[in-house]
């Protein structure tokens, strides 16, 4: 059973984007053209980083692979339907923005998910 691995760039992505976000840097609300904030270039890539991850590490024809896949696919369309709910790309919300927090909290939290069960695979698989 061969799984790819994942460039120690990416993880440092990944790092720097969360420890960015917890913190509320400076740099997250630079806006790029047509009002595009870094922060949330940031979250977008960073979702879309984990999910890229999370699929290579899984290995091939098994349910991992397939709720990493998934993950994906739901890290690939947080944006496009954060922009929908929102109207704008600054995803700046008029009104209740309570579907976009569940939208976001149920795409990372699937993550996540994903993350320990692979975690804790390959610890139990190092362990045999």
């Amino acid at each position: 059973m061969r799984t790819s691995s994942v460039h120690p760039l990416e993880w440092g992505i990944i790092l720097f984007c969360m420890v960015s976000l917890a913190f509320g840097l400076g740099w997250l609300e630079v806006l790029l053209p047509g009002g595009f904030p870094l922060g949330t270039l940031a979250t977008w890539a960073m979702l879309m980083l984990l999910g890229s991850a999370w699929v290579r590490l899984a290995p091939r024809m098994t349910r991992r692979r397939q709720a990493a896949i998934l993950g994906l696919i739901l890290a690939i369309c947080w944006y496009p339907f954060s922009w929908f709910k929102a109207g704008n790309p600054a995803l700046t919300f008029h009104g209740d923005s309570g579907p976009w927090v569940v939208w976001t909290a149920a795409v990372a939290l699937w993550l996540l998910a994903v993350g320990l069960w692979t975690g804790i695979s390959a610890v139990r698989r190092r362990q045999r």
